[in-house]
């Protein structure tokens, strides 16, 4: 499904870790997802974390969207923070979906 993003779309991911997410990933990952940001001071907050459920080896998070730049992709420059970090510690994502809501 493809997602259009501008300001105000909702929006969820769904990671699929490799291996069992542990306590400290369930204490890390919201605050790592609320606060991402990117640019190069990192100061630019695009999206806004509406929730966090994190399972034995799978992440829900649900975002809105609330900067866009037009000649960016938001949601791929996440990604490459995001997995390239999992992958580092040696849990890698296997799998990723992305829904766009609808209201």
């Amino acid at each position: 499904m493809a997602c259009e993003l501008r300001k105000g779309t909702k929006f969820s991911l769904i990671f699929t870790f490799e291996n069992d997410l542990d306590q400290e990933d369930k204490m890390l990952l919201p605050s790592f997802l609320a606060g991402w940001t990117y640019g190069e001071d990192r100061y630019i907050k695009p999206f806004r974390l509406h929730k966090c459920e994190i399972n034995i080896n799978n992440c829900l998070v649900e975002f809105q969207m609330v900067r866009k730049n037009k000649q960016l992709d938001e949601i791929k420059l996440l990604l490459i923070d995001f997995v390239g970090a999992y992958e580092v510690i040696g849990n890698p994502i296997i799998n990723v979906r992305l829904e766009q809501k609808v209201e």
